[in-house]
């Protein structure tokens, strides 16, 4: 009886141990996700490119088809004579987001596109 007793505490205390060594092993796996995670949210998003514009008009618009507006410095339209590239004011890459983001074919931004070509169109 003494023996089965005895066997039942040694169970038990490696039960304990068991359960004592998954807690810690949880545990640390807990900080580890914490810490990664605290380094994604801590990280900054890269800057844009900066460069020299190569061509100037200066029209913004309104001799030469506009293009699209720099989203950095507030606005600026660059023409089809400047193209795509660094915006003059601002240094800023302009680059053509409906080229960068269009994807696949039924992708929700060329819809939203082809609908703002479409609306254009009626102007």
């Amino acid at each position: 009886e003494e023996r089965i007793i005895e066997q039942q505490r040694t169970k038990e205390e490696q039960q304990r141990r068991r359960t004592k060594e998954a807690l810690e092993t949880i545990a640390s796996r807990t900080k580890q996700r914490q810490r990664e995670l605290q380094e994604t949210t801590n990280r900054k998003p890269q800057p844009p490119p900066t460069g020299q514009a190569t061509i100037i008009c200066g029209c913004f618009g309104t001799k030469c088809k506009p293009l699209t507006n720099c989203l950095h410095c507030g606005g600026r339209i660059a023409c089809q004579k400047e193209g795509y590239g660094y915006c003059p004011s601002c240094t800023y890459l302009i680059q053509d987001i409906a080229a960068h983001q269009l994807g696949a074919p039924g992708t929700p931004m060329e819809k939203a596109i082809r609908h703002k070509e479409r609306l254009l169109q009626f102007d």
